[in-house]
């Protein structure tokens, strides 16, 4: 149970930390575009450290590889995108 006890003081430290933004917030906008649900800010938060891959064929020796490159921004067809 110690990974329950973890994950409801962290969610507990994202919620402290999310409404202590909103109530320093001047205007309402600025209210507004902030996340008050920890579990939605976790996800965000997680989703933004996994990196992007794509897949390219790559000939060698009659062989054809399917190999993992690195991008920095999502293709434009989405097709090949694959989220580690």
């Amino acid at each position: 149970m110690l990974w329950f006890v973890l994950a409801s003081q962290t969610l507990e430290n994202i919620k402290m930390i999310q409404i202590e933004k909103f109530h320093k917030a001047k205007s309402d906008f600025e209210r507004e575009s902030i996340e008050l649900d920890p579990v939605k800010v976790l996800h965000h938060a997680v989703d933004n450290c996994k990196p992007l891959l794509i897949t390219k064929k790559v000939h060698r020796g009659g062989i054809v590889y399917q190999v993992l490159y690195y991008c920095d921004s999502v293709p434009s067809n989405g097709a090949h995108l694959t989220n580690l």
